[in-house]
């Protein structure tokens, strides 16, 4: 059976047409949508807004989405030991912080480059992804 939903990208419409068949015990209209407009969004399907041979909806159907503002992700680094004897081995620790509950990623290539006079070591490792 195709699928009848109707959800076009860019629109604020999702709809089930008419002599669509609601299966027994029912079944679940799920479609991806975006906001970028901060606070809470109330989505509402109102009371008899669904219309069957065996009635309509008595109560209206709602749901909230809150968008919130993502906040800007930030780095820190840090040598361990932070005093050294010359040609001696410290790890450079640079930490990538992402505030947000969810994952971000670069748009553009992350780039330290050294101070004079240090180089990165012969034996070298990268602990990665970068986590706690």
């Amino acid at each position: 059976m195709p699928n009848p939903v109707t959800a076009t990208a860019g629109s604020g419409v999702v709809s089930y047409p008419a002599s669509t068949v609601v299966p027994a015990n029912g079944c679940s209209i799920s479609v991806s949508v975006v906001s970028g407009v901060l606070g809470p969004k109330f989505n509402t399907i109102p009371a008899g807004a669904l219309v069957t041979a065996q009635g309509s909806n008595a109560v209206p159907a709602t749901a909230t989405l809150t968008v919130v503002a993502v906040a800007a992700p930030s780095l820190s680094k840090a040598f361990s030991p932070v005093v050294m004897a010359p040609g001696a081995t410290s790890t450079l620790q640079i930490r990538l912080n992402n505030p947000n509950t969810i994952a971000t990623s670069l748009s553009a290539t992350l780039t330290d480059t050294l101070p004079a006079g240090m180089t990165v070591a012969a034996q070298w490792y990268v602990t990665y992804p970068a986590q706690g």
